[in-house]
This record gives structure tokens, C-alpha cells and sequence, in this order.
């Protein structure tokens, strides 16, 4: 899916946006806007209709706490994962499953991990989501997973240096926190650490280079949304030239956050999202918040479609 010609990945992406809107159609959200817009197969001939569908608010989806956005009768949904602090509840079917672990053993592999790694997952207890992702995409790849979680103590975070050390880890997935906190405890040489896979956030967007400096590994940087999946929607490759997009599986735009229209490419804009895969919820052009440039430019690793720098991440 990743060396798709553009042609093909067109192609794909029209008859999923056509399969997500019928999805839709009967959710409460959108049944208002469908009754007023009766849209057919007819209306969506490229990617680019997807601009004939509303925008949804992070405000609307948790108006619909919590099976409002629920496209499959409950005994379809093989998981629920949940963020407490703000009532989302993000359903899985069992092929939502197979499609996270897919999606996120394409960052993994694609970054250097192997069946004969071993990788630690260190995440705060709130973020079932995203371990749960890392836990799937390591598995499909073959490589061992150890996990450990965090109570989110300010002052020592992550897992002890000893117990990091003992077991000669070649990875780990970790929040930019827990990171900090691992090596503060471990001198900055001792470690077996050749990469840690981590979400965009803030901090790692501005000190990147100065952490890989310092710890002497690769930071491999990654995105994904608690209403969607926990990771695997956009990841880096080895030349670290933005974040490819996984656009199979995804519809992304780029809009002026005020005019609410497609920004030139290559300017800032808030990135949109719309579900072109799953099954158990559908979400239409999410606005996520983030702020992003979209860069088409072909990558020098080969794979075809699009990119994006994250300005912002939160």
C-alpha cells in the first residue's frame, strides 16, 4: 500500500470515502446534515469530494459519549479502549484490530524493528490506546514485547535503569515524559536503547536532535488520534523528512483553521481526518487541532504518498 502509484491510491481512496459515508449516513451526528444533503456514490468521484461533507468538532464527538458514533451492533465490537479525563470511548471490531496492528507494524518495520528485537512499551496508564497500537504492531512484526506502565509520578517516571539494562532492549515506545524520565536514572552511554518510537508531541519537535545527541539513538517520530487509532495514522521514515502518511486507510486535509478552506501546499494549516477504514465508528473530516504542512514532494525511501511536518503537536 505504501508504493502505490497515485493513480491507484485515488482510486482506493474514492470507493472507501463512498463505503464511510454510507457508514454515516444513520449516525446522529450526521443524520441531519444527510436529510438536507441526500449525497449519492454519484456525488464522490475523487478524494477531493470529501469537501462536500461537514466538519466534526472534538466537541460533537463527545456530545456522543458514548455509542453515539457506533456504525456496528455491539456484539461486533471486539474492544474499547478509553481516555478517562475526557469520556471518549473508541470501539474496535476484530478487523479494526487487524487494521491498527497493520498500520502500526508499518512505522515499527519501517523504522528498524525486527522479529528479533525486543522492545519495551512505557506509557502512562491513561493511554491504553496508544500501548494497545504498539502491542499489535510489534506482534505482527514477531518482536518481543515487554510492557510497563506508569502511575504518572512527576518525579520518577519509566521503568528502572537495572531492569532496562538486564534485559539488552534494542527499542522502546515511550511518551517525551517517560523518555526524560528513563535517562535520568541511566548514565546517558550505559543503554542497549538503539531507537525509541514516540508520539509527536511539543517538546520532542523542539528538542529532537538535542535528545539524540545527548542518548546517542534514533527518536522515530509518529502520530495517531485517541478517536481514531493510538498510533500508526502518519510515521517517519529513515530520512526524516516529515511523516508519510498511512492515506489507505485515512482521508487528510490541511484547512485554514479560521476560513475553513484547503490551504496552498507547503503552508500551516489545522489537519482534518476522515475514516476510510474502519468499521465500529466513522468519523467525517475530525478537525484534530494539530498544526501541519502537507508536502507531496516524492521521499527518497520509495514510498508514494504524501507527508507531513508537524508544526505543533499536543
Amino acid at each position: 500500500m505504501e508504493t502505490l502509484p497515485p493513480s491507484e491510491l485515488r482510486e482506493l481512496q474514492t470507493l472507501r470515502l463512498r463505503r464511510a459515508v454510507e457508514r454515516a449516513k444513520g449516525l446522529p451526528i450526521y443524520r441531519k446534515f444527510f436529510e438536507k444533503n441526500p449525497l449519492s456514490d454519484a456525488d464522490f468521484q475523487s478524494p477531493e469530494d470529501v469537501r462536500r461533507l461537514p466538519l466534526t468538532t472534538e466537541a460533537q464527538l463527545l456530545d456522543q459519549f458514548p455509542t453515539g458514533l457506533w456504525t456496528v451492533p455491539r456484539h461486533e465490537i471486539t474492544r474499547v479502549y478509553s481516555l478517562g479525563e475526557k469520556n471518549l470511548l473508541t470501539p474496535y471490531t476484530r478487523q479494526d484490530v487487524q487494521t491498527q496492528a497493520d498500520l502500526t507494524a508499518r512505522l515499527m518495520y519501517g523504522t528498524g524493528t525486527r522479529s528479533n528485537h525486543f522492545i519495551l512499551i512505557s506509557l502512562e496508564y491513561d493511554d491504553t490506546g496508544i500501548q494497545f497500537a504498539y502491542h499489535c504492531g510489534a506482534g505482527s512484526i514477531g518482536a518481543g514485547v515487554i510492557s510497563h506502565g506508569d502511575g504518572g509520578d512527576e518525579e520518577v517516571c519509566g521503568p528502572p535503569s537495572d531492569f532496562m539494562n538486564s534485559l539488552n532492549l534494542n527499542g522502546l515506545c515511550a511518551s517525551t515524559r517517560i523518555l526524560k524520565g528513563v535517562f535520568s536514572t541511566i548514565a546517558c552511554q550505559s543503554h542497549s536503547l538503539d531507537y525509541v518510537h514516540i508520539l509527536v508531541e511539543d517538546e520532542v519537535l523542539k528538542r529532537r536532535e538535542e535528545f539524540e545527541e545527548l542518548w546517542k539513538l534514533k527518536i522515530w517520530l509518529n502520530w495517531g488520534h485517541p478517536a481514531f487509532f493510538g498510533a500508526g495514522m502518519a510515521n517517519e521514515c529513515f530520512h526524516q523528512d516529515g511523516l508519510h502518511l498511512q492515506e489507505d486507510a485515512f482521508l487528510f486535509e490541511i484547512l485554514n483553521p479560521e476560513t475553513l478552506e484547503p490551504v496552498e501546499e507547503g503552508l500551516p494549516g489545522e489537519l482534518v481526518v476522515t475514516d476510510l477504514a474502519r468499521e465500529a465508528q466513522t468519523l467525517l473530516r475530525f478537525r484534530t487541532g494539530m498544526t501541519c504542512a502537507m508536502n507531496s514532494a516524492p521521499c527518497a525511501c520509495g514510498r508514494t504518498g504524501r507527508r507531513v511536518t508537524f508544526i505543533s503537536g499536543k
